[in-house]
């Protein structure tokens, strides 16, 4: 596996087809793109698309604006499953745990940690699990919570969408939604 990362492009600029032997990850930040892969796919900030190996793909940046993605390259060793072999695009949500993921990835690939491979690895079997779930809970979908739970999960959002990531220990969240730890 290779420590995820982040690529800039410049307007207009592209990535030649080409063929990996591993798959990839690859996240929408900033911008947008065209994968192109026999035919072309739009991409825009909150895509994340998984393309496994052998396929012959590209693509072509942003005509107008700079673009950013995340990536990461895995094998089947790295996420200790089988994986289909077909393109999936995904779009994250905001009550889907992709994007933290994702930033996860990212701030693990910036990291000179011992066990960043571990933690990448546990993240990206995650993450592949949930792509090959099928849908995952779309931003229209307001699931029905309990007041307690409301609050819990709204610091979490609030705290998790900032990096670093912290931890966060069930004590605090019981505070938070006035209820015992035990609850």
């Amino acid at each position: 596996m290779e420590r995820p990362a982040i690529a800039d492009y410049p307007r207009g600029t592209g990535l030649a087809e080409r063929v990996i032997e591993d798959f990839e990850f690859v996240w929408m930040i900033r911008g947008s793109a065209r994968f192109v892969a026999g035919l072309e796919t739009p991409l825009v900030p909150g895509d994340l698309l998984l393309v496994p190996p052998g396929v012959r793909h590209g693509f072509r940046w942003d005509p107008a604006s700079p673009s950013r993605h995340g990536y990461v390259h895995f094998g089947i060793a790295d996420v200790g499953r089988d994986v289909e072999p077909r393109v999936r695009l995904t779009r994250m949500s905001g009550v889907d745990p992709l994007a933290g993921l994702c930033a996860y990835l990212l701030w693990i690939g910036r990291s000179h940690h011992v066990d960043w491979q571990v933690w990448a690895r546990r993240a990206l079997e995650f993450m592949v699990s949930l792509v090959e779930s099928g849908p995952l809970p779309s931003a229209e979908v307001t699931p029905a919570l309990t007041g307690p739970m409301r609050a819990a999960i709204s610091h979490l959002q609030r705290q998790w969408s900032h990096l670093p990531l912290r931890r966060i220990g069930v004590d605090e969240l019981a505070g938070l939604a006035h209820i015992s730890r035990d609850t």
